[in-house]
């Protein structure tokens, strides 16, 4: 839900934040541009000089596929973008919708926070083993590893932001029952 209320500009962290959320917006779709590119001029080579380009599955799938997804979801989630059960929501009223939103946020945060925690673990031990993907050619994949579990605690920091201000509402506007 979007509120209609002009809003003031953001200052100091939630500057930032934006910033950094924004970013991953960029890097994702820089992503996807390149992943577009990489599969035309495959297919392209693939069927005028039957020489498509070697690793191009490898690349696609361990390489810009996380790349955007993951920096992107936080930018989702400050869009009020992901999906959302609304129909349960709507039936309840106004201060148990809030608490409820509350809730799911602060468990939303501490399970993002979990697969941050797992994420950046596995990607150090890839980092160490030095992981590849082999297929046509090796292609080196641990650095993109880190995409998640930096993507995730980009997320978390999100929800935090939007849980800061689902407690504001609920202080500043009295129940409605």
């Amino acid at each position: 839900m979007r509120d209609d209320k002009p809003t003031e500009r953001p200052r100091g962290a939630a500057r930032i934040l934006g910033w950094a959320v924004n970013g991953g917006g960029v890097i994702a779709a820089g992503a996807t541009l390149i992943l577009m590119v990489h599969i035309i001029v495959d297919v392209a080579m693939r069927y005028l000089a039957n020489a498509p380009l070697p690793g191009t599955i490898e690349v696609v799938s361990y390489w810009w596929m996380v790349l955007i997804i993951f920096p992107a979801v936080a930018l989702t989630q400050r869009r009020r973008e992901h999906i959302d059960v609304s129909l349960m929501i709507e039936l309840m009223p106004d201060l148990h919708r809030k608490l409820s939103e509350i809730a799911a946020r602060l468990v939303s945060i501490v399970l993002v926070l979990l697969l941050a925690w797992y994420g950046w673990f596995y990607a150090l031990d890839q980092m160490e083993r030095g992981e590849v993907a082999m297929g046509t050619v090796t292609v080196l994949i641990w650095p993109a590893r880190f995409a998640i579990p930096l993507g995730m605690l980009l997320l978390a920091l999100q929800l935090t932001e939007d849980l800061i201000a689902s407690i504001r509402s609920l202080r500043e506007e009295p129940p409605h029952e």
